[in-house]
């Protein structure tokens, strides 16, 4: 997927997710988060150290905190892929700097429609919203 995200609030923040079996997030053609299912689809360090949520197999996958500035517009890059084939899930979050708290990352606002969907998917993806 890419695109571009502008942010109405300025804010630091760190993406945290998991991908069974590659979720890459770049941000202005930096990666900012690995959380592939295994090491080795970048040459980023894997970091384990995220909660377990209800319904995630593995920990989180904690990114790097990043600065976005209200009005600002950034190019993203998120890769998601499943090798060799088969199941495929992916959950991507974020967290604002100072909160324990973890959101289900958008690029725009949910509507209720889609929160009534996402809230479907599972606990985790439900308290996140």
């Amino acid at each position: 997927y890419e695109g571009q995200y502008k942010p109405e609030e300025t804010k630091n923040i760190r993406l945290a997710g998991m991908g069974d079996d590659v979720l890459i997030v770049r941000l202005n053609n930096r990666i900012i988060l690995d959380a592939s299912w295994e090491p080795g689809y970048s040459k980023e360090r894997f970091n384990e150290d995220g909660p377990r949520l209800p319904g995630i197999p593995k920990n989180l996958r904690l990114g790097d905190w990043v600065q976005l500035r209200a009005g600002q517009t950034y190019d993203l890059q998120i890769l998601v892929a499943e090798i060799p084939g088969g199941m495929f899930g992916c959950f991507l979050f974020y967290q604002n700097r100072g909160e324990d708290k973890f959101r289900v990352f958008s690029t725009k606002e949910l509507t209720s429609k889609e929160k009534r969907i996402l809230r479907n998917v599972n606990q985790a993806v439900a308290d996140a919203l």
